[in-house]
C-alpha cells in the first residue's frame, strides 16, 4: 500500500517513525574511505601478509589508491610489461562507537586475483579485475586506538582460470579502485532491486525487492520502508513492509510495490529524468542500515524492423567505445576523470557507450545516469582462442566468468541507463571445438542474465561472421553487435555496407548494432593522397563518414559504437614496423588522443550528432601546405555555409554531409573563413594555412 511521509508506519508494536524514515543517506550505514595512506611493494616477499612484518626494503613505496604498478612500463622500450605480483598494506583504526557493529571491508577492484588479510587472518581470494568484493572483518578488528592491519597480494599474471585471455589493451596489476570500511547494524541490507515492470507516459508502477540479513546473536523483528522521491512528486511515497522476525544467520528476501504513479516524468538521454529510491531497515523504532539507489522511468524494445525504440520513440543509437585509460594514470583514474570522460562523450553528441571490454568504475554508470547516456556493459569475455585454446575444459575459467558476470549485474542493475548486458566480444578466433565451447559458454552467460536481470537485452559483439553462423553464437543473444573495420585491416570501406548487408539476412530477426568500427589516426598527421593502415587524419575523416552514411541508409542498424572515443594503452603495438604505428604501444583509433585532445572526426561527429550550430574547417593542424588549388572541407551542421579566402567569398553551399570547395592557395598566409547559418543563427571559424 502507498503511504506518504508523514505517516507513521506500524511494524506490530513498534515504530519506525517518519523522522527516521526520511534520515539522509549515511545515517545508519557508515563508510570510511581508506583509499589513502597505504605502502606498496612490486615484489612477492614473504610474510607481508602478518602485522609483524617490518618493510625495511627502501622498495616499499606510499602510494594513495586506485593505483596500477604499469604506468610506466606500457611505454618503455622494454617489450611486455610488469605482469607480477605486488604488496599493499594499510593500517587502520575502527572508531570505538563502531562497537557492536558489522564491519565490511570493500573493494571497488583489484587486477586481477587479490588475496586479502587483516591483522593477519586469510579473508579470502578474489578473481576478476573489474568487479567489486568484500569481507566480513567484524571478528577480527578490534575498536577503540588499536592499529589493525590489512594487506593485499595483487597477482596480474596471466592465468588459465581467469578472464580474459587474450585482448588488445593492457592488464594494469593493482588496487586500482577504492577501498572502504563499512560499518552496520549486525542486520543489515544485503542488496536491493528496482524495476519498473508497469511504464508508460501516464503512470508507472515501480516494484522493489531488498534482501536483508540479521548476522547478529539474537532474532530481531525487522520491517522495511522504502521512500521515493523525485521530479513530480510533492513529497516521497513511502512503502512500508509487515514486520518479520529474522532469526541469527537468516537471509530474508521482502517484495513490495508501489501503487501506480501519475505521470511520470520519463528517463532519456534528452531528459535524463532521476529519481532517488531510499530503503530503510527498521528495528525496534530505529533506522539499522540505510542504502538509496536511482530510478528512472523508462521502456525500450529492440525491434528488428524497426530498430531500437525508447519511450515509445524510434531512437537511433549514436554510440562510442571507451576504455579506462589515461596518460600518467593508467587504470587507476580518480572518479574526477571519470566523470570528465563521460561529459565528453556527451559533448560529442553521443547517446551511447559501450563499456569496453569489462565493468568499469561506479562512478561512470552515475554519471551516465545523470547525463543520459545509454549503456552496453561487458563481461570480460575477449579474444578467445588465440593464444593456448585457453576456454576448451577450462571448467575454473567458467565459473570465475560467471561469477563475475553476476557481481557486475548485482552491482549495476538499479541503472535506469543500462539497456544492454553484453556476453562478450570477439571470441571466435580458435578451433572448431573452441568456438563450439565459446558458444555454449555464451549460452550459459545468457541463462544466469535471464535469472538475474530478465528486464534488458542481452548481447555478443562479433568479428568473424561466418564462425559465428557455424557454430550458432549468432543465435544466442537477443541483439547482435557487429565488429567490422573493413578499409582499415582489409578491404575497402565501401564493403561495410554489402557485408552488413549479407549478415542481415541470416538474422532477419535480430536487430543489428555495429559495435565496433573505426581507424588508426594520428592527431596532426596529414597527406594529400590518403590511403589505408596510413594513420592520416584525411584517411580517417573518409572511414567515418563512409560508415556513418552506410549506417544511416540501413534502417534494420539500431545505432553504432565507434572504435575508440579515446586513445588507450596497448603495449604490444610496439614501434617495430609490423603493426605499422605511427605512435608506439598505443591504440590510436581514438576520435580523442589519448590526452584527450580533439582529431577532425570529433567535428564530424559533432556536425551529424548535436543540434547547437557549429561549423569547423578541415583542419586546423594542417597549417603548413602545398600552394595551388586545394580541397578544402568543411564540417557542419547549420543549413548553409559560406566559404572566404583572404577575405574574399568562394561561394556559398547548402545541406551538405561535407561541405567542399576547390580553393587556389597562394604563396605565404592564406586564411580561410567559414560562416555557417541556421536560421538566425550564425557561427564562424577560421584557420590560416602558410604554402611556400
Amino acid at each position: 500500500m502507498q503511504k506518504r511521509l508523514l505517516v507513521v508506519a506500524l511494524f506490530g508494536g513498534w515504530l519506525c517513525s517518519a523522522i527516521l524514515v526520511s534520515m539522509a543517506h549515511g545515517a545508519a550505514r557508515v563508510e570510511e574511505d581508506l583509499s589513502k595512506g597505504w605502502r606498496f611493494l612490486k615484489a612477492d616477499v614473504a610474510g607481508a601478509d602478518s602485522r609483524d612484518y617490518q618493510e625495511r626494503s627502501a622498495k616499499w613505496e606510499d602510494v594513495d589508491l586506485p593505483h596500477t604498478w604499469n604506468i610506466a612500463d606500457c611505454f618503455d622500450d622494454e617489450p611486455g610489461y610488469h605482469r607480477g605480483v605486488g604488496w599493499y598494506r594499510r593500517e587502520f583504526t575502527v572508531p570505538e562507537n563502531w562497537r557492536g557493529k558489522r564491519v565490511v571491508l570493500r573493494f571497488e577492484a583489484a587486477c586481477m586475483v587479490a588475496t586479502v588479510w587483516v591483522n593477519g587472518e586469510l579473508l579470502g581470494q578474489h578473481k576478476g579485475s573489474w568487479t567489486p568484493f568484500e569481507f566480513d572483518v567484524t571478528d577480527l578488528v578490534e575498536p577503540g586506538s588499536k592499529r589493525n592491519l590489512v594487506a593485499v597480494q595483487v597477482d596480474n599474471r596471466w592465468r588459465r582460470d581467469v578472464p580474459p585471455h587474450f585482448m588488445d589493451f593492457n592488464i594494469m596489476g593493482g588496487l586500482h579502485r577504492e577501498v572502504y570500511l563499512i560499518a552496520t547494524d549486525p542486520a543489515h541490507i544485503v542488496s536491493t532491486r528496482v524495476t519498473t515492470p508497469e511504464v508508460s507516459a501516464s503512470q508507472a508502477v515501480v516494484a522493489l525487492e531488498t534482501e536483508i540479513r540479521n548476522d547478529g546473536d539474537k532474532p530481531k523483528t525487522l520491517g522495511i520502508s522504502v521512500a521515493i522521491e523525485g521530479p513530480g512528486l510533492s513529497e516521497p511515497i513511502v512503502l512500508s513492509s509487515s514486520p518479520a522476525v529474522v532469526r541469527p544467520g537468516q537471509t530474508l528476501l521482502v517484495k513490495q510495490k508501489a501503487e501506480p504513479i501519475q505521470n511520470p516524468k520519463l528517463w532519456s538521454p534528452d531528459e535524463p529524468n532521476l529519481y532517488r529510491v531510499s530503503f530503510r531497515l527498521c528495528s525496534g523504532g530505529r533506522v539499522v542500515d540505510d542504502v538509496e539507489n536511482p530510478l528512472g522511468f523508462r521502456w525500450f524494445e529492440f525491434d528488428a524492423k524497426r530498430g531500437f525504440v525508447l519511450n515509445g520513440k524510434l531512437t537511433k543509437l549514436r554510440g562510442v567505445n571507451r576504455h579506462d585509460d589515461y596518460p600518467g594514470l593508467g587504470w587507476a583514474l580518480p572518479q574526477s576523470r571519470q566523470i570528465e570522460d563521460m561529459k565528453l562523450i556527451k559533448e560529442l553528441g553521443a547517446n551511447f557507450v559501450r563499456l569496453a571490454h569489462y565493468p568499469q568504475h561506479p562512478i561512470v554508470l552515475d554519471t551516465c545516469d545523470k547525463l543520459g547516456l545509454l549503456v552496453w556493459e561487458e563481461v570480460p569475455f575477449d579474444g578467445e582462442g588465440r593464444v593456448k585454446a585457453p576456454v576448451t575444459g577450462a571448467k575454473d575459467y567458467a565459473k570465475v566468468l560467471r561469477t563475475n558476470l553476476r557481481e557486475m549485474i548485482r552491482r549495476d542493475r538499479n541503472h535506469p541507463s543500462i539497456i544492454l548486458w553484453s556476453l562478450g566480444n570477439e571470441n571466435l578466433n580458435g578451433s572448431l571445438q573452441e568456438r563450439k565451447t565459446v558458444a555454449a559458454l555464451t549460452r550459459e552467460l545468457k541463462e544466469i542474465v535471464t535469472e538475474e536481470d530478465p528486464t534488458r537485452a542481452t548481447a555478443v559483439a562479433i568479428n568473424k561472421i561466418e564462425r559465428a553462423q557455424e557454430v550458432g553464437l549468432d543465435r544466442v543473444p537477443d541483439v547482435l553487435g557487429y565488429n567490422i573495420y573493413y578499409g582499415w585491416y582489409s578491404g575497402q570501406i565501401e564493403d561495410f555496407g554489402k557485408t552488413v548487408d549479407k549478415a542481415r539476412q541470416r538474422n532477419l530477426d535480430k536487430l543489428i548494432i555495429i559495435s565496433e568500427y573505426g581507424a588508426g589516426i594520428e592527431r596532426g598527421l596529414h597527406t594529400d593522397n590518403p590511403k589505408r593502415m596510413d594513420f592520416s587524419e584525411e584517411h580517417g575523416c573518409r572511414f567515418h563518414e563512409g560508415y556513418l552514411n552506410a549506417i544511416d541508409q540501413r534502417p534494420f542498424i539500431a545505432g553504432s559504437l565507434a572504435w575508440n572515443v579515446f586513445d588507450f594503452a596497448a603495449e604490444h603495438r610496439a614501434h617495430d614496423g609490423k603493426k605499422k604505428q605511427t605512435i608506439p604501444y598505443m591504440n590510436q583509433k581514438g576520435i580523442y588522443t589519448y590526452d584527450r585532445k580533439p582529431k577532425d572526426i570529433y567535428y564530424l561527429y559533432r556536425s551529424r550528432w548535436t543540434d547547437e550550430p557549429m561549423v569547423y574547417v578541415v583542419s586546423h593542424t594542417w597549417t603548413q601546405r602545398k600552394a595551388g588549388m586545394t580541397p578544402i572541407r568543411v564540417y557542419s551542421n547549420c543549413d548553409e555555409v559560406e566559404l572566404s579566402l583572404n577575405g574574399k567569398s568562394l561561394g556559398m553551399k547548402s545541406k551538405e554531409d561535407v561541405f567542399q570547395w576547390n580553393v587556389p592557395l597562394g604563396a605565404g598566409e592564406n586564411e580561410l573563413r567559414a560562416v555557417a547559418k541556421r536560421g538566425e543563427k550564425r557561427v564562424v571559424d577560421t584557420v590560416r594555412v602558410r604554402c611556400d
